[in-house]
């Protein structure tokens, strides 16, 4: 009688207007469930979600439960969900997470489940105070394996044995190693397919020849992220240049940025985003990469809008045109009385050809005393159509520029100082 009720059941909801949406359709619910997290650390858990999904109704079990590639996330908290999980997954490629530290244990039994399976990683995202025990299993060739994540936040320095995965990444998408990591013959001339790179806190005993034979090693990259990650010097010779023609984004956010962009060739329409701080009375990170300084980096051949920002406690500026992109963001640590002693040389630095080109001319917190040299450099905009001011001295800006051509004048200012 009770299999009768369910039946009768199931088949009364099977008339309801939900459940005349394809499978397909339902299937694209778990993504949204997601809310677009999709980085692995920050611990978003779906886990619960896709389970309520699976208790609305029988048919909704079954459309969820049968789409093994669903079930490929494996945690290993609990032994009874990794066996269901790893049944649910049949053949479909697996996403290994481990995350150990406050007293959270996850190498009992329930990774001893996937050991048979590990030919079938996607991707591995470790977050950990120190490399797992468990990290010994993943010495067999992983064909499929596109995401490598190690993520470090204890001190101690840790080795990377470089018999991970067979010594073979060919098929690694995206890479992030954070952490004081040492890697031992790691399988650097395997990532050919590499596009996303991340290097936080490099390991000691990491020279420029090193990173630069790594650089040459994958000729595909897409983005590239830098922290504490690139040497204070160079051991190798100036004329060597690595191209990157499928670069897009290059950030980092170390201060000697320059010496590894001496030696790398930034393509047309790349993004080159440089972060750095620096005291008072040191040599700006800002001039080292205007294009003057840095001629390697082809995407600044022609400007068409330059946005300078002189607060101060961060300056900026921030080149941009139909083929690419310069910003460069500098955090100066410094007295009040010479808060401005940078931003007349950022000026003349953006002499011609750079303003004659320049249709749009931003520039906020410049309040340096009137100089005639830095308003003898402005007279260079030939082709400005838009001039924005934010906080200057607006007047000495307007009678230096020939405001004939100009389409579109905009001065903001501060009303609590009137």
């Amino acid at each position: 009688m009770s299999e009768v009720l369910h039946l009768v059941r199931s088949l009364k909801n099977s008339f309801a207007p939900i459940n005349r949406i394809p499978p397909d359709v339902l299937l694209l619910i778990p993504g949204y469930c997601d809310d677009g997290n999709d980085d692995g650390v920050d611990g978003y858990d779906m886990d619960q979600d896709l389970i309520m999904l699976t208790h609305v109704c029988r048919g909704w079990r079954d459309v969820f439960t049968s789409c093994s590639s669903l079930w490929t996330r494996l945690d290993f908290m609990n032994i009874e969900k990794t066996r269901t999980y790893i049944q649910r997954s049949r053949s479909s490629p697996l996403e290994i997470h481990l995350e150990k530290g406050y007293g959270l244990n996850y190498l009992g039994d329930a990774f001893s489940l996937v050991i048979p399976y590990l030919r079938r990683i996607k991707s591995l995202i470790i977050y950990a105070d120190i490399l797992p025990d468990v990290f010994r299993h993943f010495r067999c060739q992983t064909p499929l394996l596109e995401e490598l994540s190690i993520l470090l936040y204890n001190d101690p320095n840790q080795i990377l044995d470089g018999a991970l995965f067979g010594g073979d990444l060919s098929s690694l998408r995206k890479l992030t190693l954070s952490g004081t990591i040492t890697i031992t013959h790691f399988p650097w001339n395997n990532m050919a397919n590499l596009k996303v790179l991340n290097l936080i806190s490099w390991g000691p005993g990491y020279s420029m020849t090193r990173l630069l034979n790594f650089f040459e090693s994958a000729p595909l990259l897409h983005m590239v992220r830098l922290k504490d990650s690139i040497p204070d010097s160079s051991d190798v010779l100036p004329q060597r240049i690595i191209p990157l023609p499928h670069l897009k984004s290059f950030i980092t956010a170390d201060t000697p940025h320059s010496i590894l962009l001496n030696h790398l060739c930034i393509p047309t329409g790349a993004s080159l985003i440089l972060t750095s701080n620096f005291f008072s009375g040191e040599e700006s990170p800002l001039l080292d990469c205007l294009p003057e300084a840095s001629s390697n980096l082809k995407n600044l051949s022609h400007i068409t809008m330059v946005n300078l920002g002189f607060d101060p406690e961060k300056k900026f500026v921030r080149l941009s045109g139909p083929s690419g992109s310069l910003r460069v963001l500098a955090c100066w640590v410094q007295r009040e009385a010479d808060s401005y002693t940078m931003d007349c040389r950022i000026l003349h630095s953006l002499a011609p050809p750079i303003l004659s080109t320049t249709r749009r001319l931003a520039i906020s917190g410049y309040s340096h005393p009137e100089e005639p040299l830095v308003f003898q450099t402005l007279l260079s905009t030939k082709n400005l159509r838009t001039l924005v001011l934010t906080k200057c001295n607006n007047l000495p800006f307007i009678l230096a520029l020939d405001l004939s051509g100009l389409l579109s004048l905009i001065l903001t200012v501060d009303i609590l100082e009137g």
